[in-house]
């Protein structure tokens, strides 16, 4: 069976799981130290993430980059506007540009990949 791309919608909710049990635990760190403006703005990043991700890609069997990208925006710019200080413009701008183009394609080429590195473990 080839698989050269993520099969199913099921893998890019199992990996918004495990993504969400990351957070978690990033979480749990920051209440332990009382960093709730951090705790906030990591929480709003990811529940932004995640619904937009969802939702852009609820119809699709084989979801596009231009939706980890559009997710990863959000987050960004979520992150920008919940900091307790008031930011410049340019730097929440800035933070959006850099999630969009981080973050959401290193979750679409590791859920593309994923298949395949799944194979190649359970074939040894």
């Amino acid at each position: 069976m080839k698989s050269s791309f993520f099969s199913q919608r099921s893998d890019l909710e199992l990996s918004l799981l495990f993504l969400a049990v990351v957070v978690a635990l990033a979480l749990t760190g920051l209440a332990f130290d009382s960093n709730w403006p951090k705790f906030l703005r990591v929480a709003t990043a990811f529940v932004g993430y995640a619904v937009v991700l969802l939702i852009a890609t609820r119809r699709s069997a084989r979801p596009p980059l231009t939706a980890f990208v559009l997710a990863g925006a959000v987050a960004g710019l979520l992150s920008g506007l919940v900091r307790p200080e008031p930011m410049p413009m340019r730097f929440v701008l800035t933070l959006t540009l850099a999630a969009a183009a981080l973050l959401g394609p290193a979750h679409f080429f590791g859920l593309k990949h994923a298949g395949r590195l799944r194979q190649r473990m359970l074939s040894v």
